[in-house]
C-alpha cells in the first residue's frame, strides 16, 4: 500500500455568492474555493447494485492569509443538468470536525522540506463523500456551499460548482502480471486507496499457477508467491520516471526506516517505480518492484508486455505487492490518479479478494 502525500492540481472554475450579511467586498474578493482533484470523475460500485460514487476535497483558499478562518455550515446539491437529484446540509458541528489541513504547508516547515511541492497554499480542506448514489441519476455536477467566518468581517458564503464525468480510457491496457493475482487493497469506493493522487489505484499481490499466494519451505520476502514475478508495460510509451535504488523490506519491518533515509524521501515510499507515458494525457505507474530489478531508464521507448521489473517490497509496502495506476500526469503524488480498465481481465471493479487471471 502506498500512502502518498496529496499534489497540487489545477482548480476549476470559481463562483461566488453573498447570501449572508453585508461584508466588505474585499473579503469576498478574498476567499474562495477550489476543488481535489480538478477533474472528478464518478465510478461504478462493486456487484450489481447499479450505483456509483464519487470522493473529492474542498479547499477553502484566503488570498489574506488570515489564521482565523472556518467553516461553519455547508450544503450539498447533486443536479443532472438543472434536475436537483438531492439536497444534503450537513450539520454546523460535523462541518468543524471536517475540517482538514491534507494540503497545507505545516508553519514550522522550511524551504527544504520534501513535501513542500506536493502542497498547496489554503487555508484548510473538506473531504466531501458522495458513495452509492443511483447511476440513474445521471449526476454531471455537485454545488458546494459553504459558509465561513473570518475574524475580521461577517459570515462569508461561498458557492462551487464541481463538474462529473465518467472517464472514458483511451488507452488499451496489458494487465502488469502475466501470471493470476489477487487485489489486495481496491479503490476508493471498496475501502481501498483514498486521496486524489491514488484513489483509483489497486494493489496486486501475485499467486502461483494453484492461486496459493505462499510459497512451502520459504521464508522472508521469497515466501510470497509474486517475488520476483516480472512487471509488464500496459501498454506502448516513454518512461518519464525510473527509480531503482530502495531496498526492499524484510516481512516484519517498518518500511519507513528505510526509505526516509534515502535521498528524495517522498518520492522513496514509492519504492523502486516506473512511470510510463502512453502520449495521450494517460500515464502508467507501477511501485513497490525489487531493489536492483528495474531495466528501463527515463527516455526509454518501451512496447506492451515489455518486463520493466520485478514485484518486490520496496517503499512503503506491507508486504510483497504491486501497486499500479493510472494518471493524469507524469509526477509521482501530484497527479490525479484515473479509473483504469484491462483488455485481458474481466474484473473491472477491483474488490478485495478478486482474482485476476490474464487472458
Amino acid at each position: 500500500m502506498t500512502r502518498p502525500f496529496p499534489a497540487a492540481t489545477a482548480a476549476l472554475v470559481l463562483a461566488a455568492f453573498l447570501v449572508a450579511p453585508p461584508v466588505a467586498p474585499a473579503a469576498l474578493a478574498d476567499i474562495h474555493l477550489a476543488s481535489v482533484p480538478a477533474h472528478v470523475y464518478k465510478i461504478a460500485d462493486p456487484g450489481r447494485l447499479k450505483t456509483e460514487s464519487w470522493y473529492f476535497n474542498v479547499l477553502v483558499r484566503d488570498n489574506a492569509q488570515r489564521e482565523g478562518v472556518k467553516a461553519v455550515h455547508a450544503v450539498l446539491e447533486v443536479y443532472a443538468g438543472e434536475q436537483l437529484r438531492e439536497t444534503v446540509t450537513l450539520p454546523d458541528s460535523t462541518v468543524v470536525r471536517m475540517r482538514g489541513m491534507n494540503y497545507r504547508m505545516p508553519p514550522n516547515a522550511d524551504a527544504t522540506t520534501p513535501k513542500r511541492p506536493l502542497l498547496l497554499d489554503n487555508v484548510f480542506d473538506i473531504r466531501l463523500s458522495f458513495p452509492a448514489r443511483p447511476i440513474g441519476w445521471k449526476a454531471d455536477r455537485v454545488r458546494v456551499t459553504l459558509t465561513l467566518e473570518a475574524p475580521d468581517s461577517g459570515p462569508v458564503t461561498q458557492s462551487l460548482d464541481v463538474p462529473l464525468a465518467t472517464y472514458v480510457q483511451k488507452t488499451e491496457l496489458l494487465f502488469p502480471l502475466k501470471g493470476p493475482a489477487i487485489v489486495t487493497q481496491g479503490q476508493i469506493n471498496n475501502a481501498g486507496h483514498a486521496g486524489h493522487s491514488n484513489q483509483f489505484a489497486i494493489d496486486i499481490m501475485g499467486l502461483n499457477a494453484e492461486y496459493g499466494p505462499m510459497v512451502t519451505g520459504k521464508t522472508g520476502n521469497e515466501e510470497f508467491a509474486g517475488w520476483g514475478m516480472a512487471i509488464l508495460a500496459p501498454a506502448a510509451g516513454t518512461v518519464v520516471y525510473a527509480r531503482n535504488d530502495v531496498p526492499d523490506c524484510p516481512p516484519d519491518g517498518e518500511p519507513a526506516d528505510i526509505y526516509m533515509k534515502l535521498p528524495e524521501p517522498v518520492q522513496a515510499s514509492a519504492g523502486n517505480c516506473v512511470i510510463i507515458d502512453h502520449g495521450n494525457g494517460e500515464f502508467s505507474a507501477m511501485m513497490h518492484m525489487q531493489e536492483g530489478s528495474v531495466t528501463v531508464r527515463v527516455g526509454d521507448a518501451v512496447t506492451a508486455g515489455q518486463a520493466v521489473g520485478k514485484l518486490g517490497h520496496s517503499g512503503d509496502a506491507f508486504g510483497v505487492h504491486l501497486h499500479y495506476q493510472l494518471q493524469d500526469g507524469p509526477k509521482l503524488f501530484q497527479a490525479s490518479s484515473l479509473p483504469v480498465s484491462f483488455k485481458n481481465v474481466r474484473e473491472t471493479s477491483f474488490s478485495r479478494g478478486a482474482y485476476l487471471t490474464p487472458h
